[in-house]
Parts: C-alpha cells; structure tokens; sequence
C-alpha cells in the first residue's frame, strides 16, 4: 500500500525501523519526526525534521543531532544537519531498500575522540580531540577517507620532579588515512610531545601489515595495548621500528631505547623503574641489551634475549646480576606473602620455554634485612646472613640467619647431603617439594596473648617430608 501520512512521533527507538542487514553497520538509539512518511509500508520513506537522541552507529556513540530529510530523485533519503550537538555537520543519502547503501561527508571541530572510541579512555586514560572532514561511503563494504587538520591528546603522565601531569601530544601537519577493500592506510603523520617528535606510517588489513614507527614516542600510548599486563607505563621510549607481516605474529626490525621509565603490574602497586634500556628487535628475536631495572632503590642488570610468538614471548635466555627487592618478590608471589621490604644480591639465569623456564642462581643475604611476611601469619621473617643456591630441581642453603619478630632464626639444610658449602634443603619436581630437609633454630620466640599470657620458646628441629606429610623432629 501506498503511504502519504502526516506524522509527528516521539522516541521513536531508530532499530525498530531500520531494516535489519547483517553485513551493515548497526544502529541505535532514539528519533522523533515531524514532516511526513510516504513511499510503501514495506519501505517506508520519511521527510521533514528529525531529531536524534542517543545516537549509536557501530558502537561509536554519535550523542544527539538533528537531521532534515528529503527525497532524493534516486529514491534515496538525503540528509544534513548535525550530531554530537553541533560538533559534526554531515550531508549525504541512504538507502532503506536493499541494497542498503550510505554516501556521508563529515566536517567536525573539537570533536571528543574517547566520546567515539571509549576503550581508548577506560584502556589509555587518554583523552583526545580532533577537527578535521571525512567522506564514508557503504555498498556492500564500508570505505572511508579521513583528513585530520587537529588532534590533540593527554595522556596520564609526570612531570620533571616525577609529579601526576598530563602528556600533550599534536600533530605536525595534516593526517590523511584511508578504509578500502578491509585496508587501512595511514599517510606519513608526524607529532610533537614533550619530548621530541615521532612519526608513523604504514598499512594494516585484517591479515597483514606494515608500519614504521620512528622519533620519540611516550610509552603511556602503549597502554591500549599492553593494558592486560599494566595498569600503568611512563617514560619516553626512542623508536626506530619497522613491523611487518602477520597481524597476528609480525617480524620486527629496529630498536628501542627507554630512559627513565617507569612500568606498575596490573594490580600491583610498585613501580619498576627502567633507568635505561637498549632494546634490538630482528624478526621475532627481542635482544635486551643494557637493562637496567630498579624497584625499592634496588639496581638489577638484565641482558639477554626472546623470542615472540603472536606477539607473545616464545622462549627466552635472560642473565640477571645485582640486587633483588623484596617486593619485586611480593608482585609476582602477593598471594603468599605481604609488606616485603628490603633487597639483597642475586645471580640468576633464566631459559628455556617463557611458559615455564629454567631458573638457576643464587641469592645472598649480606647484613641488610630482607623481609618476607607470609600472609595468614601475625608474625614478621626476616633473612639478614647466609646464602641460597636454587634451580627448578632443588634449593640448597648455607646456614641462614634472620629474626622472626625478635626471635633470632637460623636455617639450615642436610648436612649429610652438601656441595661445598651448600646443603640440600629442598628437591622439587615440577615446582612441588619431594624431599624436605631443613634444620630450624629458634631463640627466644614469643608467642602471646596480650595482657594476659606469653610464651617463650627456645627450639632447634629438624624439619623433613615431602608435599603430602612433613615429620618435625628436635627439642
């Protein structure tokens, strides 16, 4: 049936009328119309003023706008007017009928980039705007060129004196990128920052890619991408980086120098410091050149290499040598203990597959307290002399000595079973202990109710077993 109907509707919800194509964009929200719907019931065709509120397309939300309809002599709907308030004026046409098709150019000024994208604020904490014109087009597929006259950003960073401050980055000269055929092209852009000026450019599909990145580059852009191993990266970082190949697993080619940099584990509040830092990346080999790691004013050199996999580490053959804090100890063990501080001198290595590598090294107390407090436990241990050798099949100990509380504490292992100096105090087997063996010394251990009884205990046992039974043995 024909229609030739006066209308004025009030939130309208837009799904309800938009037919339903699953190779188009989706949209949502609400319209009101006051004009008149002609065409068939089965296409309806509206003319007049149209009011949009809550705009959703392709989940970039559009806030509120305001359109006037017309019929074009193709039969298609054109449109201009306005949305997210005025902040993007936009003419063009659609068709309702299949094919669904779309012709838009955009002009937008100021426009909240976080408002389009919201992972970039809940990931980055960044915040954006940009101005600048658009055309898009859909039949069939979607394509797009964008030319940016502006874009500013903030990101969460710190000034000189390492006090909360936001990072301002802005473009050089206009960005131009494209969509076609499932490909996005980048121009060459460059941008300035604080600190210097960085440049990108390259090509991405959903299959492969191929960007370079060089200049100085602030490493609070990373975290949309490392978000699901930091909550947060600070620092500049100098890159020379070209990437190319599988999206999923590229090659890499340049390298990356960090100075000053700070990086926090998600859900952790230490903050890892990268004094500086020589990074060589070749295909899917990472070299660490010069690392330089401090944590609680503890100083840990790392040199080494990885390999990557889908963007992840592979295998990996890493040397560690300096001081090990405590509570770099706590960030990867907080389930087991509490309130760490302290460091002491490590040797270490580590190989093999990153899943599960080889450890190898030793960890010596040298007369500064390193304090380890186990969670579920009111009493404080501290190691302040002694030594540790230790791998993934067994740890061995000279004998240690330490306080829990005020109590003094020695350690030792099987004096029956020693190499040199150190005695067999754990064999492990796939990290579970299957031979115990430690001597544990006690003098003047308190344990006490206050104001009302204390126990003091002085004791020397043997403690043996394995992960199921440990037997206690001594005085």
């Amino acid at each position: 049936q024909t229609l030739d109907l006066a209308v004025d509707l009030y939130n309208l919800p837009i799904e309800s009328v938009v037919p339903t194509n699953p190779t188009a964009p989706s949209v949502r929200g609400r319209a009101s119309l006051s004009g008149r719907i002609g065409g068939t019931m089965s296409a309806p065709i509206p003319q007049g003023e149209l009011s949009l509120v809550d705009l959703v397309l392709r989940d970039a939300s559009l806030g509120n706008g305001g359109l006037t309809l017309s019929v074009r002599p193709d039969g298609r709907i054109g449109f201009s007017g306005h949305l997210l308030g005025e902040k993007i004026e936009l003419t063009g046409a659609v068709s309702l009928l299949p094919p669904w098709n779309l012709e838009a150019a955009l002009s937008f000024r100021d426009v909240p980039v976080e408002t389009l994208v919201p992972e970039i604020k809940d990931t980055v904490g960044a915040s954006a705007q940009v101005s600048g014109t658009a055309s898009i087009s859909y039949n069939s597929e979607l394509a797009a060129s964008v030319e940016l006259a502006r874009i500013a950003v903030e990101v969460p960073g710190q000034d000189s004196r390492g006090r909360p401050a936001k990072v301002k980055i802005e473009n050089l000269a206009p960005v131009a990128f494209r969509y076609a055929n499932h490909k996005l092209t980048l121009a060459p852009a460059r941008f300035s920052g604080p600190t210097g000026q960085f440049g990108i450019e390259g090509w991405a599909d959903p299959e492969r890619l191929d960007v370079k990145i060089e200049g100085d580059v602030q490493l609070a852009l990373l975290e949309f991408f490392t978000g699901r191993y930091l909550d947060r990266t600070r620092g500049t970082a100098s890159v020379a980086l070209h990437m190319s190949g599988n999206v999923r697993d590229p090659d890499f080619d340049g390298r990356v120098t960090l100075e000053n940099a700070s990086l926090r584990p998600r859900g952790r509040d230490t903050e890892f410091l990268v004094s500086s830092a020589n990074l060589a990346f070749k295909r899917d080999r990472v070299t660490l050149e010069n690392l330089d790691l401090v944590v609680d004013n503890a100083a840990l050199h790392i040199a080494g290499n990885l390999t990557l996999h889908n963007l992840r580490p592979e295998n990996l053959s890493l040397a560690m040598k300096g001081r090990l804090a405590a509570k770099a100890v706590e960030v990867f063990a907080g389930r087991y203990m509490r309130g760490a501080q302290g460091s002491a001198p490590i040797d270490l290595i580590v190989d093999g597959p990153a899943h599960n590598p080889n450890f190898r090294g030793e960890l010596w107390f040298d007369g500064t307290n390193f304090e380890l407090n186990p969670r579920g436990v009111r009493h404080d241990l501290v190691l302040s002399h002694g030594k540790v050798r230790f791998s993934n099949q067994s740890i061995a100990i000279t004998e240690l000595s330490g306080w829990i509380d005020e109590a003094r504490l020695t350690l030792r292992g099987n004096r029956q079973d020693c190499d040199g100096q150190f005695c067999m105090a754990v064999r492990l087997y796939e990290w579970t202990p299957i031979d115990v063996f430690v001597g544990v010394g006690l003098l003047g251990f308190a344990h006490r109710q206050p104001g009302v009884w204390q126990i003091t205990i002085d004791t020397d046992v043997d403690v043996s077993g394995d992960s199921d039974e440990l037997q206690v043995r001594g005085n």
